[in-house]
């Protein structure tokens, strides 16, 4: 609700925001508190049903989730680019709606699920991410001053002139940056517009993101990518073109608001399969029950940035597993659901430009924080698996050859080499991708049913509103 003053179902609460930062809350024994972490002054406050939870809104564009008991600041919930002025809770308290006063939309907040799920590490690198202050010192075909006009051209214009014209100063290139002189960027590769041959897709088609970023084939050791090709397979990949390797970050530029939710589902398809390789490398070492898979299971492993002419959306992926970590039909994959963590929406155009490199900073510091540790957590299972002769039959590092779900064969190396030196024949690779293929495509079709139920309940909740 939009007050300063809330009061919980059962009498025993209260709670007030004066035209400062901070929350003062107080029970029916006159015991007080003071609850601080915004940066701007408190518009809205509500409690949940059950007064476990007091949601706060605020001038600084974020929503915080406040667990009554506790005292310790929650993080924020950053999703909206204009102050947030409502707040209500859902009946039973596991949904909370909230409103900005001009960005058009209202933010579903999934209170079980938001601050349970994904590690608290991973939340504190998403706003490490955040800091600093990197902006491009040059534009390659325009100068500066022309950002407006060029934003304002690009409207209802075509994807090409979009990835063209905005999209560089919205993703920076790493490469373009290490031929800069910003250093320790070597290792990253990219690609543009390039399909992800060498991968299963989680759906009917491959990913061919606008923008992604990687690890090149150089960033590895010999024996490093002799493991890896031995390792490597459609379900198991590692190389997803020619040269880039383990994808960590992808983007989508699209035009307009429904171009918008087309590149956020684009961009689910390719982290979750960015994400599930990685989990795959550590089943395959380490096995699926082993300390060192469990931990990253909550953790984001891939970055994804959305954006049209005029916003961009930041998001984290992560997996966890729904069930006790069991093999559903053998495949110790089966049983992970893949997540998004909202980061940051910024505007391109909006608050004279101040938020227009936001992004680029963000991506920055994606190459130069996370893609090193990216980098050490794949090495360090590598480093864990056996040297093994090189394999015999197709492999990625032989051929190119796009793989054909009707009757592509299986890579040789999973048949087991036997003492006799000979291979023992696995079942047609037809039968087994079908299969799986199957359990892929139910994933993301529920993916894709939950995204758009969102939209469904936001829409009917901004009518209510309305009203």
């Amino acid at each position: 609700m939009k007050c300063t003053d809330a009061t919980s179902s059962d009498g025993e609460l209260q709670a007030e925001a004066s035209v400062s930062k901070a929350i003062k809350l107080w029970n029916t024994d006159a015991q007080s508190r003071t609850l601080e972490g915004h940066s701007d002054q408190v518009t809205a406050i509500d409690f949940s049903p059950d007064a476990k939870l007091l949601a706060s809104a605020s001038k600084d564009r974020t929503v915080r989730l406040w667990d009554t008991s506790l005292k310790p600041a929650p993080p924020s919930l950053d999703d909206h680019w204009d102050k947030v002025t409502i707040l209500v809770f859902s009946p039973h308290g596991k949904l909370l709606a909230s409103a900005a006063a001009n960005d058009r939309r209202v933010k579903l907040w999934n209170t079980d699920k938001e601050s349970t799920l994904l590690h608290r590490e991973s939340r504190q690198l998403c706003d490490q991410l955040l800091e600093g202050n990197h902006e491009p010192t040059n534009f390659p075909c325009y100068p500066v001053e022309k950002i407006d006009a060029v934003i304002d051209r690009n409207h209802g214009l075509n994807e090409a002139r979009l990835q063209r014209d905005v999209m560089p100063w919205v993703v920076p290139s790493a490469e373009n940056l290490s031929f800069s002189g910003v250093a320790g960027l070597d290792g990253i590769g990219e690609e543009i517009n390039a399909e992800w041959v060498r991968c299963q897709p989680m759906g009917l088609s491959r990913p061919k993101p606008d923008f992604a970023a990687g690890l090149r084939r150089s960033a590895f050791t010999t024996e490093e990518l002799h493991k890896l090709e031995n390792y490597g397979t459609p379900l198991k990949p590692f190389c997803f073109t020619p040269d880039l390797c383990f994808p960590f970050l992808t983007c989508e530029a699209k035009t307009g608001r429904i171009g918008l939710d087309q590149a956020d589902t684009q961009n689910v398809h390719s982290a979750s399969i960015a994400t599930k390789t990685i989990l795959s490398l550590y089943v395959a070492t380490f096995g699926r029950q082993h300390v060192k898979t469990q931990s990253l299971l909550g953790r984001v492993l891939a970055f994804t940035v959305s954006h049209n002419n005029r916003i961009v959306n930041l998001y984290g992926h992560y997996a966890v597993a729904r069930g006790n970590g069991s093999n559903f039909d053998g495949d110790e994959m089966a049983d992970l659901q893949y997540f998004r963590h909202d980061i940051a929406m910024f505007s391109l155009s909006m608050y004279e430009g101040r938020e227009r490199f936001r992004a680029f900073n963000f991506v920055r510091n994606v190459y130069e924080i996370f893609a090193p540790q990216h980098l050490q957590r794949i090495r360090e299972a590598v480093s864990s698996m056996q040297v093994t002769g090189r394999r015999t039959g197709l492999s990625f590092a032989a051929s190119d050859v796009a793989l054909d779900r009707e009757d592509s064969q299986q890579d040789s190396e999973a048949a087991g080499s036997q003492g006799d030196g000979f291979m023992i024949p696995m079942e047609p690779a037809s039968v087994s991708q079908k299969r799986h293929m199957a359990k892929l495509s139910s994933q993301l079709d529920r993916q894709q049913q939950q995204l758009e139920q969102s939209r469904d309940k936001e829409e009917r909740l901004e009518r209510q509103m309305e009203r």
